[in-house]
């Protein structure tokens, strides 16, 4: 097995693109200048084993989700990817081909976003993969969009369809639930997909910036992610939850199985954007999504109070949601 040094350089170096700001890793840190009129965007997310990805997971899946999740944050806040740092803690010294895959991955989405590995370290770990992302990104100084900055009448907007992830999840720690929920092959591959493989909605990232008066990334599941944003906003928001998106594999389990509806808008793993416009802007934003090839939904609005957000039925009826939202602790 390669030593510490040549894991760096052989897996690790070519993920910095050559950008200079890596400093070819010859020093303990990085040396970025952002661009006058800029502000740095950085964010954070830790990934275990056991917790954030399963120990059967593949090195490509769980590469490409560790990125991504972090991107998705980006987006988030209209900021445009710029550099990572990577920390790796491995419970034993990983095998060449598992480098392999999990640096090919990180790779596929670094370049897609221009978002090179800037540092990092390795170390061992006593329990388990650990994996450390810190991003980084730029937005026009003043422009970030925060979550604490929804109005009263904005309109809420969801990018994709959510829930996916939650019901993947569900179905690579049983397998015999493809045959409960009723779903063939290429449904149950398609939600293992949604969880595995997070696709970030880098589309999204001038039109947020235009218009949107709030957004969060939806990671931990839509109920507790809108009631992020509302307490941060001290508003509150009326969602039809008959407009909420969902796929036709995600409805078909639904039919199946009611319940499942709550634990996929509560559980995560979604990495969608969520966004509250004006409402003078809201046909625009929807028009210049379409032409984007960004898919999003209306679901609500933002309300005054600060009550927790309310939930109605295609009837019109306030229904109560209790979710399964996941917790550290």
């Amino acid at each position: 097995m390669k030593l510490e040094k040549e894991l760096i350089e052989t897996y690790l170096l070519p993920l910095a693109q050559n950008d200079a700001a890596a400093l070819g890793f010859q020093d303990d840190a990085a040396l970025f200048q952002p661009e006058p009129g800029t502000e740095l965007v950085i964010s954070k997310d830790l990934l275990l084993e056991g917790v954030h990805f399963l120990s059967c997971d593949t090195p490509e899946n769980i590469g490409f989700k560790a990125l991504a999740v972090n991107v998705s944050d980006m987006n988030a806040k209209a900021a445009c990817p710029r550099g990572f740092f990577l920390g790796l803690a491995f419970p034993k010294a990983p095998d060449p081909s598992w480098m392999e895959g999990f640096c090919a991955s990180l790779s596929v989405l670094s370049k897609a976003f221009y978002c090179p590995l800037l540092g990092g370290d390795i170390t061992h770990s006593k329990s388990g993969l650990a994996i450390s992302v810190t991003i980084f990104g730029t937005v026009e100084a003043g422009k970030m969009v925060k979550r604490s900055t929804a109005n009263v009448g904005d309109r809420i907007f969801v990018s994709g369809t959510l829930g996916d992830a939650a019901l993947g999840l569900k179905l690579m720690q049983d397998s015999n639930l493809q045959q409960r929920w009723q779903l063939d092959h290429e449904e149950t591959k398609y939600l293992i997909h949604r969880y595995c493989h997070p696709i970030p909605r880098g589309g999204f990232n001038p039109l947020i910036k235009e218009h949107a008066s709030a957004a969060i990334d939806v990671s931990d599941g839509l109920i507790s992610d809108l009631e992020n944003l509302c307490r941060a906003s001290n508003k509150s928001a009326d969602v039809q939850l008959n407009q909420v998106p969902l796929s036709s594999a995600l409805e078909k389990a639904i039919k199946v199985e009611p319940a499942l509806f709550a634990h996929a808008l509560g559980w995560g793993d979604d990495y969608e954007i969520m966004a509250t416009i004006p409402a003078d802007q809201a046909a625009a934003f929807k028009q210049e999504c379409m032409l984007n090839g960004v898919p999003v939904t209306e679901i609500g609005t933002i309300t005054a109070g600060t009550q927790p957000p309310q939930y109605f039925n295609e009837k019109g009826e306030k229904q109560q949601m209790l979710a399964s939202t996941f917790e550290h602790f």
